[in-house]
């Protein structure tokens, strides 16, 4: 298993100095908060770090065989600046902004530059790949998104927390990446946190052709982004997903996982999508979709690939433990929030949201 930390590890929207969701007057200096952190983390998940002395660095790499190097980044916490719509960080087009921090930006050049692997997968916690999701009234219906959006203009809103907020340091990575295709080298990046599937033909170059394909996977358990809202909001999020060039395919309802393949002159992926709240053991697994991109295939493409073999429904797993039994009270305070938010617009959402919250823990207090 390897992994990389992100926003709640720590807080909501962490950076390196802080956090959107850290009040110091309720939680206290950050810097203590942010180490108790780490120190958690690191007694549930231990990883071997190259420098004991540096508790924050975790990005690193493993060789595949002879395939490929699978690249970790931290892009939450050692380099990161500020998210721009942070009262007082630096604006979003600031060529000065971090998202990787001086140290890490130097080693993923060389780890790039190897080319010892024909692939380089480079595995970090947010999409790489813009999401500008165009809306009518982009100003007006942005809180009918999920948090972290912020309105570009009237016609645009965006994730300031990917990527999307750091547009000079993926103007680095893209200068890596089209150094790395230039000598036969291909990348795949592998990213998450937007809880939706999407296969990108990109970032792109500064000819407009995409320099590597990358692969975010859904949630497992948590709220996808097309359900986060008001119902019927995924319309417009599906909608706007269409209409990107550089998306080959998205899904921003589904929970799941995906499965990535690295072959000498092919990867493969697949997406699977579950339901997390079936009320027995899920039974099985259905397939989202299926794609591959070639290694000798330039500008690097997705292409639609045969379906792979079905997976078992608990995917090679022992025996479950049992289900929680208050899964009908999550059911209750979801559908409620729903409710809440609906009758928000006529003036008496707030204390609806209220007294659910209370009904839902009396509920669990009784049992």
């Amino acid at each position: 298993m390897a992994f990389v930390w992100d926003d709640h590890d720590f807080a909501d929207n962490a950076w390196l100095g802080g956090a959107k969701e850290h009040d110091p007057d309720k939680h206290g200096e950050w810097s203590r908060r942010r180490d108790a952190a780490v120190q958690a983390h690191r007694e549930w998940l231990p990883w071997r770090q190259a420098d004991p002395a540096e508790p924050l660095c975790i990005y690193r790499s493993a060789p595949i065989g002879d395939l490929a190097e699978l690249i970790l980044l931290d892009s939450r916490i050692i380099g990161r600046d500020c998210q721009a719509s942070f009262p007082g960080s630096k604006p979003i087009d600031d060529p000065t902004r971090s998202l990787l921090g001086d140290p890490q930006r130097e080693w993923l050049k060389r780890r790039l530059a190897d080319e010892s692997h024909p692939w380089a997968l480079v595995a970090n916690g947010v999409a790489v790949n813009p999401i500008p999701m165009k809306l009518p009234f982009a100003r007006l219906t942005r809180p009918l998104l999920p948090e972290g959006y912020v309105a570009v203009d009237d016609q645009q809103v965006l994730r300031d927390d990917q990527w999307d907020g750091y547009p000079a340091e993926r103007s680095r990575l893209v200068e890596f990446l089209a150094l790395r295709a230039a000598a036969g080298g291909r990348t795949v990046l592998l990213a998450g946190d937007v809880h939706s599937s999407w296969a990108f033909e990109g970032p792109d170059g500064p000819d407009g052709k995409p320099v590597a394909v990358e692969v975010t996977v859904p949630s497992v358990s948590s709220a996808p982004m097309g359900r986060t809202r008001m119902p019927g909001v995924w319309r417009l999020l599906d909608r706007a997903a269409r209409k990107m060039e550089h998306v080959r395919w998205a899904e921003v309802t589904a929970r799941g996982f995906a499965v990535v393949r690295v072959g000498s002159e092919e990867v493969r992926v697949a997406w699977w999508f579950v339901d997390p709240y079936d009320t027995g053991d899920v039974p099985e697994t259905h397939l989202g979709a299926a794609f591959r991109t070639r290694l000798k295939t330039w500008p690097p493409r997705w292409e639609e690939a045969e379906p792979p073999e079905a997976l078992p429904g608990r995917i090679g797993m022992p025996e479950l433990p049992p289900r929680p039994d208050d899964v009908r009270y999550v059911r209750l305070w979801h559908l409620g929030k729903r409710m809440g938010l609906l009758a928000l617009l006529g003036g008496a959402g707030v204390s609806v949201l209220a007294g659910l919250e209370r009904l839902v823990r009396f509920l669990r207090d009784r049992r």
